[in-house]
């Protein structure tokens, strides 16, 4: 399938500006997998900064398995350019 998140499996931890309904569908919509639980087979975890320094079950899971943990503006930017753009800016890691 095509679309900005087409390959992907996207998860989400934390509370953003939109409800997690609205990111799944966002991603769906867009090519990408949502899942709910972060795996081997996850390529992005969208997880807000308090969840990433406080880190929750998610974020420890990415970390483990070399996972990108990625603020919201990496979804919001990608949606605007319509691509999904380089996650190394959006990682909190580095921020």
């Amino acid at each position: 399938m095509a679309g900005v998140f087409a390959g992907l499996n996207v998860c989400f931890t934390g509370t953003h500006t939109r409800s997690r309904n609205q990111l799944v569908g966002i991603i769906a919509s867009n090519g990408g997998v949502p899942n709910t639980t972060v795996t081997r087979q996850t390529n992005v975890l969208v997880a807000t900064q308090a969840e990433y320094l406080k880190p929750t079950v998610k974020v420890v899971s990415a970390q483990k398995y070399q996972i990108d943990v990625v603020s919201e503006q990496w979804l919001n930017d990608c949606i605007a350019a319509q691509q999904s753009l380089p996650r190394a800016s959006y990682r909190w890691d580095v921020s």
